[in-house]
């Protein structure tokens, strides 16, 4: 019984994902930023959309910054690579997931095709944002 119990949840849930065009991860806030996403989507969401990401985010900046204050990169070189790329791992992932939740709850009746097609204007302005942004952060590692 508990057995179709979780099917059914699954299913419902699943259900709840495909109706919202969002789905389960948000890629223009996961690549670009949450001021981004905002600015394409302004009509449809409020303030807290972009608040709450943005304090997300700034959580995430800040371990970041403790991680990199807490180890000697001169004695450990070799540990600077992976522990970027982990950090914007981390962070694609957390984003993407928290900027889903936000839209279906500020935008729940959100039209498909508008969404897409913002979302793609997103995406493109996003992942130029990032380029611009790994650069300079790979460069300040390399110093």
């Amino acid at each position: 019984m508990t057995e179709r119990l979780r099917d059914s949840e699954k299913v419902e849930g699943q259900k709840v994902a495909d109706k919202h065009p969002v789905g389960n991860f948000m890629w223009s806030v996961a690549v670009g930023s949450p001021v981004i996403s905002f600015i394409v989507h302004r009509k449809k969401v409020g303030a807290e959309f972009v608040v709450t990401l943005i304090c997300i985010n700034m959580l995430l900046n800040l371990g970041d910054k403790l991680l990199i204050g807490s180890l000697d990169w001169d004695q450990y070189p070799l540990l600077k690579i992976p522990v970027f790329l982990g950090y914007w791992v981390a962070r694609i992932c957390v984003l993407g997931k928290a900027g889903a939740w936000r839209m279906k709850i500020d935008a729940p009746e959100y039209d498909a095709e508008e969404f897409r097609h913002k979302e793609k204007i997103a995406i493109i302005v996003g992942l130029i944002y990032s380029a611009l942004v790994m650069t300079v952060d790979v460069m300040e590692a390399m110093q």
